[in-house]
């Protein structure tokens, strides 16, 4: 999967995140993350959760500005659930050491 990082975005309490376009698969801006909770029992998937995917429509608007962001919303990617899907994971740009609880855990929904 071919990504090209086209900036960052600094949500509140969180830290810096590295928003990238897919060059591939449809285009479109996405945006992993892999906080603290990842790989941890009750926690999240061990390689990230999806903020923003544009190319699915996960996300909750854009312009030329800015990006909406609302960590409810991050998605495990769907290799979490069958092997046979490969997908692009959060890399260091997109690895915070906070522990975001909103959105979606695995084995279970958001909390």
């Amino acid at each position: 999967m071919r990504l090209e990082r086209v900036g960052t975005v600094r949500p509140a309490g969180i830290g810096r995140l590295d928003v990238w376009r897919l060059t591939g698969y449809g285009g479109g801006i996405f945006i992993p993350v892999k906080d603290a909770l990842a790989g941890t029992d009750g926690g999240t998937y061990g390689a990230g959760r999806y903020l923003i995917d544009t190319i699915k429509g996960a996300h909750l608007g854009q312009n030329a500005d800015a990006l909406t962001l609302d960590f409810n919303f991050a998605y495990s990617p769907s290799c979490v659930y069958d092997p046979r899907w490969l997908c692009p994971l959060a890399g260091p740009g997109n690895t915070v050491g906070t522990e975001i609880r909103a959105g979606e855990r695995v084995g279970q929904s958001a909390a």
